[in-house]
């Protein structure tokens, strides 16, 4: 494969050095669209000389920003999105009454695992004495 600029379109939202939305342009490198077109599924479609592709119909989000590398920076930012979050909004909240942990890998741009969930909802709950 050739280093040649190509252009994409995106089909899921994407997070990368900006927010690019589902129907959006992309112009990547072989190199860089490799990992993007080897997703399952695809996350950008090669646009045709037409300009037209498959239209996507996912909105989930692909992450390319990476989580702080400290545990208590990502506690810190998972406990400020879930602060958030709209208490009435039934579609933020798991059955168990802790933020989704989804939503909040949306907010945040990077996955937010259950554990660090757990761990920083805690700790929020511990801070409003409601343990």
């Amino acid at each position: 494969m050739s280093n040649s600029e190509v252009k994409y379109q995106v089909d899921h939202r994407l997070l990368m050095d900006k927010q690019y939305e589902v129907g959006d342009s992309i112009t990547l490198s072989d190199k860089d669209a490799k990992p993007l077109l080897e997703t399952n599924p695809p996350v950008i479609s090669l646009l045709g000389k037409d300009g037209k592709t498959s239209e996507g119909n996912n909105t989930n989000i692909v992450n390319l920003n990476k989580a702080p590398e400290e545990l208590a920076d990502r506690i810190a930012a998972i406990k400020v999105e879930a602060a958030k979050l709209d208490k009435e909004d039934q579609t933020k909240w798991t059955a168990g009454g802790m933020p989704d942990a989804n939503v909040l890998t949306e907010m945040l741009g990077w996955k937010v695992k259950a554990e660090e969930r757990n761990q920083a909802w805690m700790e929020v709950l511990e801070a409003e004495g409601k343990e």
